[in-house]
């Protein structure tokens, strides 16, 4: 097959949907297909990162989600010979996916909020813990749903990185402050100011700002003025994760891509959202005892948080509780079924034609 993936990331919208195309794209790659990423406008740190991956990249002209975005993209895949294309983002809504249908190319859409029908997919995917059949009632007949965490997209260096883990220290000894990869709130300036200033906290912080991020100076400033109370570092644009989440005992983090991955991980952590579809991933998550979830950023103070921290690092039982949950719900292999479906449709659409 040969696929096109319309993903956007920069300073408003975040990384997500990009990196987790990515590791849609790995698998495919790995199952002899070709894949081209579309996107609009240009963080370089990404650029860079899909080159990294042997992807081609190609930068469309049109407003994002426009008409011409749809016609863009529908040229590129005929340009290209494509079958597929596969659309990531909360711009997409009916109509674009229509006018991709109505071209004659199959539809892979990821969803999160189910907010984007009526829905002319022959595949949604929502790869969250809330994911559920009633939130795709607007589908056109023989859309085929893949549905939680089975269909996690996690990319090939966690899977490599991942270490099965059912007891924690003690007391944790590394803390993880990561809040998406762009933050255009600086919620990370906040949860670093509560953290690092208080003395009783007896850990090291890694704090992660994405490349797309506008705000690292003052976030270094604050790391800086509090460094001798709290022992931090912290890290700009991390291209592999990875290996920080597996040296990590503990986590604070927003409800985005990254709570999956150190779910996958095995990493207990404290949720903080900051839209209506992190909320929704957060509130299930505690549900399913794989996270505490303590509400939207604007709504929890700092002693709320250093509470929060301080009882969850002092319970090495709910810490535990936590890894086992989590440790059963992802195995890892959600890209590998995203991209089987892909082929095992296309192969029963062929079918049909003929």
């Amino acid at each position: 097959m040969k696929v096109v993936i319309r993903a956007d990331a920069g300073s408003e919208i975040g990384t997500g949907h990009l990196m987790r195309c990515i590791a849609l794209a790995q698998a495919l790659q790995a199952k002899g297909h070709c894949v081209i990423f579309a996107r609009t406008g240009d963080t370089q740190s990404l650029s860079d990162r899909l080159r990294s991956e042997s992807l081609s990249c190609i930068a469309l002209q049109s407003p994002r989600g426009s008409v011409d975005d749809a016609a863009e993209t529908i040229g590129l895949a005929r340009r290209a010979s494509a079958t597929w294309i596969v659309l990531d983002g909360y711009h997409f809504g009916g109509s674009y996916q229509s006018t991709v249908k109505a071209a004659g190319l199959n539809l892979l859409v990821v969803d999160d909020k189910g907010d984007l029908g009526p829905y002319c997919a022959d595949i949604i995917l929502n790869q969250n813990l809330h994911a559920a059949e009633r939130m795709y009632e607007a589908r056109e007949r023989g859309a085929r749903l893949l549905l939680g965490p089975q269909y996690a997209l996690l990319r090939r260096e966690f899977l490599a990185q991942r270490v099965k883990r059912w007891s924690c220290p003690e007391k944790p000894r590394n803390v993880l402050i990561t809040l998406g990869g762009s933050d255009p709130h600086n919620y990370t300036q906040q949860v670093v100011t509560a953290i690092t200033r208080d003395v009783s906290f007896d850990f090291s912080v890694s704090v992660v700002v994405g490349g797309a991020n506008r705000h690292w100076e003052s976030i270094q400033a604050t790391v800086s003025s509090y460094a001798c109370v709290v022992k931090t570092k912290i890290l700009r644009d991390v291209q592999d994760m990875s290996p920080l989440m597996a040296a990590s005992d503990l986590a604070i983090c927003s409800g985005g891509t990254g709570a999956l991955e150190l779910a996958f991980m095995g990493v207990p952590y404290l949720g903080l959202s900051q839209a209506l579809q992190e909320a929704m991933l957060l509130q299930e998550a505690d549900k399913k005892g794989i996270c505490t979830y303590l509400g939207d950023f604007g709504a929890v103070s700092a002693e709320a948080l250093n509470n929060a921290v301080h009882r969850i690092a002092d319970s090495r039982a709910t810490r535990e509780a936590m890894v086992v949950r989590q440790q059963t719900l992802f195995d890892g292999l959600g890209a590998d079924r995203i991209a089987q479906a892909m082929s095992d449709s296309r192969m029963t659409l062929q079918q049909a034609i003929s």
